[in-house]
């Protein structure tokens, strides 16, 4: 699931993505056990999220990104992703 915002002026082309944390699971009964917490399922999600911080479209609070716009991709799975230069 993504919950965005909409950019406006200078930032109406450009995007902050983040990509929420979570972890993995090891083995079945942890992914079992995940599935029934908010990072094993979306069904306890609320239907809106505020931002703060770097996420924040508040300009004062954010001064950077404020108007960008925001993608917010949350964690749900037991998947890990990692990367190397």
């Amino acid at each position: 699931m993504c919950v965005c915002t909409t950019g406006s002026g200078r930032g109406a082309t450009k995007w902050l993505l983040h990509q929420q944390g979570g972890g993995w699971c090891y083995n079945e009964k942890e992914c079992v056990e995940r599935s029934k917490t908010p990072l094993g399922s979306s069904t306890s999600w609320p239907k809106t999220a505020s931002f703060a911080g770097l996420l924040s479209p508040n300009g004062t609070v954010n001064p950077d990104f404020y108007d960008w716009n925001v993608a917010y991709l949350k964690y749900c799975d037991g998947a890990s992703f990692s990367g190397d230069v």
